[in-house]
């Protein structure tokens, strides 16, 4: 198989730009086609007050027009004064746009002048040759996801031969589910990820009905371009797992985004209890004993399927899906599986835990709307310290 060197040469302009706030990359950059590639560390740099604020950010654009994404990372690290000195935390979890051209970082109060980040452990996928010369990351302090600044050093792509993918797909978003009855059907949307060599999306249900727990998958979809599906294979009293993956031209597989629905709440919801004003706590304790008891089945499919045969064991899918079903078997007092998590198992959860964390503070506690995600991040971040703390 014949290699494709990418190298991103970093050229200086001839001409400084006109802007006062700098954004600078470092030479010495070598891409391998169709990986994830680390890049030399950003320079982010103020000249005076209000280029850099803490209402805007820093958000770092790759142009449009490239064939080239942000690869995600938990965390990067920053140096320099903006952190000495308390503008930015020394370790950072990035934010992403939905297309994986932008990456943000939050800044914790405004800039004076002569504050610089030193921004390191940021990753490009690079999908192709076209790029460059010319090209340049932008700089955007405004927050309207336009770049204000251009990096003074260009960067071109070079290719020589050819490069085995083993960079999976980002998953697929946004995914959306509506039940009908009468007859009994799913109706399921989604978005597709913006890689560039994304070539469909595949989707797996598994189905329990009347107890009946079945742990064996079906491929309702696969390496479909559409973007919904009705489901008619379904009846009330159904509990449905469906798993969305985007697929690549090399067949790699994305995480996994998972739905589960049931039909039988749609017939006969349960009716909210209010919590008695004088035991406060009891009726919230009694709730999510009664909610594991209704997930323990499903817990235990989805651990089943997460962790089957081949599955890494610091796989992020099976260890979540492991800290469900332990977490509902201990407070219900059973014994069905017997699994366990190890040492390295809560060295994992507590390294992973840190994205989550940042994300609640952000999107929950700090935000004017909380995000709709944040009951879901509650319960992860909660069943996490259950175990490391």
């Amino acid at each position: 198989m014949k290699k494709i060197l990418l190298g991103i040469v970093l050229l200086v302009l001839l001409a400084p730009l006109a802007q006062a706030a700098t954004l600078y990359s470092q030479s010495g950059n070598v891409f391998h086609y169709n990986e994830a590639n680390g890049i030399t560390p950003i320079d982010v740099g103020s000249d005076k007050v209000g280029e850099i604020t803490k209402a805007n950010g820093i958000r770092i654009l790759i142009g449009s027009e490239h064939r080239l994404l942000w690869d995600r990372v938990d965390q990067v690290t920053v140096t320099g004064k903006a952190v000495s000195q308390g503008y930015m935390a020394e370790t950072v979890v990035p934010e992403y746009s939905t297309d994986y051209k932008a990456v943000y970082f939050p800044v914790l109060k405004d800039w004076p002048a002569d504050i610089s980040a030193n921004i390191s452990g940021l990753r490009f996928r690079a999908y192709t040759t076209n790029v460059g010369p010319h090209d340049f990351l932008g700089l955007d302090t405004t927050g309207d996801s336009v770049a204000d600044v251009y990096d003074s050093y260009e960067y071109s792509v070079i290719g020589t031969g050819g490069w085995l993918d083993r960079t999976a797909p980002y998953p697929p978003t946004d995914i959306k589910s509506t039940i009908s009855l009468n007859p009994a059907k799913v109706a399921l949307s989604w978005k597709r990820p913006p890689d560039y060599d994304w070539t469909g999306t595949r989707v797996y249900k598994t189905v329990t009905h009347g107890g009946l727990k079945v742990v064996n998958q079906d491929m309702i979809l696969d390496r479909t371009t559409d973007e919904a599906y009705e489901d008619t294979k379904v009846q009330a009293g159904d509990e449905v797992f469906y798993e969305f993956f985007s697929v690549d031209a090399s067949n790699n597989l994305s995480e996994s985004v998972d739905v589960v629905l049931r039909l039988a709440e749609q017939v006969t919801p349960e009716p909210i209890t209010p919590p008695a004003p004088e035991t406060p706590t009891e009726p919230q304790v009694s709730s999510e004993l009664s909610q594991l008891t209704q997930l323990f089945g499903y817990y235990k499919v989805r651990q089943a399927i997460k962790c089957r045969e081949g599955v890494n064991s610091g796989d992020s899918g099976c260890l979540w899906a492991r800290i469900d079903l332990i977490y509902a078997q201990k407070l219900l007092g059973r014994s069905d599986v017997s699994i366990s998590l190890t040492a390295r198992d809560l060295e994992l959860i507590a390294l992973r835990i840190v994205w989550p964390e940042s994300r609640y503070q952000t999107k929950c506690v700090e935000a004017t709307t909380p995000d709709k995600s944040c009951p879901a991040l509650e319960k992860s971040i909660k069943r996490a310290h259950y175990f490391i703390d």
